[in-house]
């Protein structure tokens, strides 16, 4: 592939890893190979890798089986719409500093703490910028787990900040709806920017769902839409699957629908419907036009492309440091002999009085029968006891992945007795779970061993990735069919 793509692109969902190495040209996209692998259940939740210890392995294997044929390490990660806020952010004028200039922009809108988010943009227009957050230890998690496995990591992408480059510059604002897997992405774009997103898992087929979907897209309008606008939004773009449905659904009511076609090539290559790639396939047009993140080691970063201020110190500080470096020398050209002279009467004191202070220190020396007893117990003195875990402190909430009746409440009642503070149970997002999965709040984890520790009395777990602070319990706990 000498004229080929220089990078793949990667995607995953709850239920599939994802791998194309594709190419764009006047034509589309020139598609050299695609592949998916079923993701072990748990391994990841609503977007969000779960079970880091099972998402690496499946994604090594994934590795290895497909290397030869992608021929590159180097890869464009697609972060799922569930990981990433985007937004745009304009400014009436350039704030001082721009990283808390966007950060309190966005502080009131963000899922989670602003403190613990990671923030990139770019300008897109004068003062207007895109912007992408993410929680810092999601994005080391991702990254690390990639590098560990053998690839080269060229860019992270949100997925719904490439849709725009699909669809090119326009003036009026519109909407972007992605079909793929039974989840539909619906992507606000406004100014050529991303003004927000939200991923929708819908209970029917595409087909059964056209009033879930037209009364969506409508909130997203009435509530996302700036009221000061003149303009309507009636333009909508549809990607993927089930297009005819989607179009039929919003030309009822009055939107101009348009689909868009990533290949000229057959809906089915290499037995595979392209439509259930098509987020995989958008990242191949990817460049620097879109927001990628880049530094995957920084804990809290933004970026910005355009008017980020790079400049040293300014000509007058220059002058000032100068100016009290001569101060300083002409002071102590004219000083030095008085200076000199205290110094002199300074070291001829302390010779006089180093010797009888010796004197005085060494001539008694303290026999070790001297020690009181009070010194000995200071100085075998225990150290401060450790804080003791209480178990009723944390807020727990106990799903059931199995689909078995009874399971959340067996697994309540078994906690309860052991002290915990069990304050919901409920059904997971879906009934694979095969192993007990842990998660719990960076201010949780001092118990997460003990709570473990019980919990294998009864189950086999496994610890996942932290919750979010903004989560309403300490704990979530999901009981697995093992």
């Amino acid at each position: 592939m000498l004229f080929g793509p220089k990078f793949a692109c990667l995607v995953f969902s709850d239920t599939f890893l994802k791998v194309a190495s594709a190419k764009p040209t006047a034509k589309g996209l020139k598609i050299f190979y695609l592949n998916k692998k079923t993701l072990p259940a748990g391994a990841v939740t609503n977007g969000r890798i779960a079970d880091i210890n099972l998402f690496k392995e499946a994604l090594k294997t994934f590795f290895l089986e497909n290397y030869e044929q992608l021929k590159t390490r180097s890869l464009v990660l697609g972060l799922n719409e569930q990981e990433v806020f985007a937004s745009a952010v304009r400014f009436e004028k350039n704030p001082k500093d721009l990283i808390e200039g966007v950060r309190e922009k966005i502080a009131e809108k963000l899922p989670f703490d602003s403190a613990s988010a990671a923030i990139f943009c770019r300008e897109v227009v004068h003062r207007t910028y895109q912007v992408a957050a993410i929680q810092a230890e999601i994005l080391q998690a991702a990254a690390s787990v990639f590098k560990e496995v053998g690839f080269s990591l060229k860019a992270l992408v949100p997925i719904p900040l490439i849709f725009p480059r699909l669809v090119g510059q326009r003036k009026t604002p519109y909407l972007f709806i992605c079909a793929e897997e039974g989840d539909l992405i619906y992507v606000l774009v406004i100014r050529n920017t991303v003004a927000f997103s939200s991923t929708v898992k819908l209970k029917k087929p595409v087909a059964e769902s056209e009033k879930e979907v037209i009364k969506i897209a409508n909130e997203i309008i009435e509530e996302e839409y700036p009221e000061q606008s003149n303009e309507p939004l009636k333009d909508i773009y549809l990607l993927g699957k089930e297009p005819e449905s989607l179009n039929r659904f919003f030309k009822t009511q009055n939107f101009n629908t348009e689909a868009v076609s990533l290949t000229k090539l057959p809906l089915k290559q290499a037995g595979y419907n392209l439509a259930d790639f098509s987020r995989v396939l958008s990242l191949s047009f990817y460049d620097d036009s879109v927001l990628g993140i880049r530094d995957f080691e920084a804990s809290k970063i933004i970026k910005s492309k355009g008017i980020q201020s790079k400049k040293g110190p300014s000509r007058l500080k220059y002058f000032v440091f100068v100016l009290l470096g001569l101060i300083l020398s002409a002071a102590l050209f004219f000083f030095w002999p008085a200076l000199k002279e205290v110094f002199l009467q300074i070291r001829a004191g302390r010779e006089t009085v180093e010797p009888t202070k010796i004197a005085t220190t060494t001539s008694v020396p303290k026999s070790k029968e001297a020690t009181s007893p009070a010194e000995k117990k200071a100085a075998t003195a225990s150290p401060l006891p450790t804080k003791e875990i209480k178990k009723s402190d944390f807020k727990i909430q106990v799903l059931n992945g199995t689909g078995k009746s009874g399971v959340a409440g067996g697994a309540r009642d078994f906690l309860v007795a052991r002290g915990y503070n069990v304050v919901s149970t409920g059904n997971a997002a879906n009934f694979n779970y095969q192993t007990t999965t842990l998660q719990a709040k960076e201010n949780a984890q001092e118990i997460v061993d003990l709570l473990t520790n019980d919990l294998k009395e009864r189950y086999t777990v496994t610890v996942g990735l932290p919750l979010p602070e903004g989560s309403p319990f300490d704990i979530i706990i999901i009981i697995g069919g093992e």
